[in-house]
């Protein structure tokens, strides 16, 4: 198996990561904030739906291969910077929950969370020169600061900020999908 395949593969995987991923933040405005049921129901129903169709017609298409010597780094500073990222992504995610849940704040984990993942999608796209990744981690970022500062500030309280953010990233996880798999697949 050459090097194009693995990035066909881990193409094919990021739109399906990305997919379900939208649907744990459309999950957490459910369990995790005051925003009423009867937006986050229907709201979590229709990115089930978008995730759905996005996976379905992953897995039916062919996705291209990348030309390697356009990529803006290495093979090894790619991957190194992308195992960094995750690996501090796991470490902050850690800490935020143990915290959280040490003061019973479960509301600033989507908070907290929004930023972490966020700031460790910016480094990857820049890795992979993907401008997608770094406008969608950039948001991830907007959204979670946005929400601290409002509940902060009280503006409103931190569960209904975080309902607020977590369906946002949702739609913008989403969207992340839906634009790589436009961008890096064509029918089968």
């Amino acid at each position: 198996m050459g090097q194009s395949n693995k990035f066909v593969d881990s193409s094919r995987l990021g739109v399906i990561i990305l997919s379900i991923f939208a649907l744990v933040w459309a999950i957490a405005a459910m369990v995790l904030s005051t925003v009423p049921l009867a937006l986050t129901v229907p709201a979590a129903a229709m990115v089930f739906i978008a995730a759905a169709a996005i996976i379905t017609i992953a897995n039916s298409r062919r996705f291209v291969a990348v030309d390697e010597q356009q990529l803006p780094m290495a093979p090894r500073q790619r991957r190194t910077i992308f195992i960094a990222a995750n690996i501090v992504q796991a470490i902050l995610f850690s800490v935020l929950l143990s915290v959280c849940i040490a003061l019973d704040e479960l509301a600033y984990i989507p908070l907290g969370g929004s930023v972490i993942v966020g700031a460790h999608l910016i480094p990857i796209g820049l890795s992979f020169g993907e401008k997608a990744f770094m406008v969608g981690g950039s948001l991830l970022v907007l959204t979670g600061i946005s929400g601290l500062v409002v509940s902060w500030v009280l503006f409103t309280t931190s569960a209904f900020a975080s309902g607020v953010v977590s369906l946002l990233n949702a739609l913008v996880l989403i969207g992340l999908a839906a634009v790589q798999l436009r961008l890096y697949s064509t029918a089968a």
